[in-house]
């Protein structure tokens, strides 16, 4: 794995039958568990969520989303953390990994958007999820 966050570059193919979606780069290797995120309206924001034991993956399927990250560096200032983000499209059929490590955030930009998050626990199972206000770090309505 990614000692940093990435994104994981997939395409698509359409023909008469419909169209695939893929990211063959991906290896589910470690992944234990999966869920979806729909956001219904655009006024939602699900931040800050920081792992120090657990990789994410997220991987939208409708929409578009914004996805935010900071290292969690812990011998600086919390208002030192350098926030990174990119805004990611079902239609691109990209992946966004986040490793162990940093804090994380979304917002989708469209109504009805739905991503999925892929999980790849440490060695010992992390207990605690550490949360921030998602104030912090970046102004979500005026980003993009």
């Amino acid at each position: 794995m990614f000692n940093k966050p990435q994104i994981i570059p997939g395409g698509s193919h359409s023909d008469q039958r419909g169209t695939i979606a893929f990211v063959n780069d991906f290896n589910f290797e470690g992944v234990n568990r999966f869920y979806t995120i729909h956001h219904p309206d655009t006024s939602i924001v699900r931040a800050w969520q920081g792992h120090t034991l657990e990789s994410k993956y997220y991987y939208p399927v409708k929409g578009t989303w914004l996805i935010a990250w900071v290292k969690m560096e812990f011998d600086k200032s919390e208002s030192e953390w350098q926030v990174e983000f990119v805004k990611i499209n079902a239609k691109d059929s990209k992946l966004v990994y986040l490793p162990a490590g940093y804090a994380n955030g979304f917002k989708a930009l469209e109504k009805d958007s739905i991503i999925i998050g892929f999980s790849v626990p440490g060695e010992v199972e992390e207990k605690e999820i550490l949360r921030w206000d998602a104030d912090n770090w970046l102004d979500w309505e005026n980003t993009m």
